[in-house]
C-alpha cells in the first residue's frame, strides 16, 4: 500500500510538471498547497514549493479556499442552520453553551472579545455512522455571499424591560431587632462557650 502511494505521488508530480502544468492540476499538488497554508499561513513557502514543482501557487490556494468557503455558506443558507461541516445527519447530538471572554493583557491590544460558545457533540460508534453532508464546490457562485441577519442578530425577548424601576426593599425587612443572621451568630457563640467550658473541665480532671 505504501509503495502504491509513492507511485501515485511520483506520477502526479511528473504529470503536473510536464507541458500540462497550466491546464491540468493533480490532487497531490493542491493538497500540499492547502495543507501548508493551513499550517503555516506562508505565501512565500507555497510559492517557493510551486517554483520547485511541488505545489500550486499561492493565488490558486486562496482561490480554492474562497470557493470552499462560498460553498459552505451556500449550504448553511440552504439548510437554514450554521453548524460544523463535519457533523452528519441521523446522529444523536448534544449541545453545550458557555460564555467566552478574552481580555488581552498586551500593552498594544486595542479591544477584547466577549460572547457565547456553542459546542456540538455527536454519538458515533462507527466511522460510517450517520449520513455525510455534501458541500459541492461552486464553479460560479454569487458574489459577496454572506449569511442572513437571523444567524447573527438576536431579537429582543421582552419590551420595555429596561424602563422598569427596581423594586425597593421595605424598611422593616432591613431594620429588624433580631435578624436570622444574628440568631445564627449567637448560636455559634454559645456553642464556642460550651466547648471552652468542657475543655476547662477536662483539664481540671487531668
Amino acid at each position: 500500500m505504501e509503495n502504491e502511494q509513492n507511485t501515485l505521488s511520483l506520477s502526479q508530480l511528473i504529470t503536473y510538471n510536464t507541458q500540462m502544468r497550466r491546464t491540468q492540476e493533480t490532487p497531490l499538488l493542491i493538497y500540499l498547497g492547502l495543507l501548508i497554508h493551513s499550517k503555516f499561513k506562508s505565501s512565500y513557502l507555497i510559492n517557493e514549493l510551486h517554483r520547485l514543482g511541488l505545489s500550486v501557487n499561492y493565488n490558486r490556494v486562496k482561490y480554492l479556499e474562497r470557493k470552499m468557503g462560498d460553498s459552505v455558506l451556500q449550504q448553511f443558507n440552504t439548510e437554514g442552520v450554521v453548524c460544523p461541516t463535519g457533523m452528519r445527519y441521523g446522529l444523536f447530538t448534544v449541545a453545550a453553551v458557555d460564555n467566552i471572554g478574552h481580555n488581552p493583557t498586551s500593552s498594544t491590544s486595542k479591544d477584547s472579545f466577549h460572547g457565547s460558545a456553542i459546542s456540538l457533540f455527536q454519538a458515533r460508534y462507527d466511522e460510517n455512522d450517520g449520513v455525510k453532508r455534501h458541500f459541492p464546490l461552486m464553479a460560479r457562485g454569487p458574489k459577496n455571499l454572506s449569511l442572513s441577519d437571523e444567524f447573527t442578530t438576536l431579537p429582543q425577548l421582552a419590551k420595555g424591560c429596561l424602563k422598569s424601576a427596581p423594586a425597593m426593599l421595605k424598611k422593616e425587612t432591613m431594620e429588624t431587632e433580631c435578624s436570622t443572621l444574628s440568631q445564627e451568630i449567637q448560636k455559634e457563640e454559645e456553642w464556642a462557650k460550651y466547648v471552652i467550658s468542657q475543655l476547662d473541665n477536662y483539664a481540671e480532671v487531668e
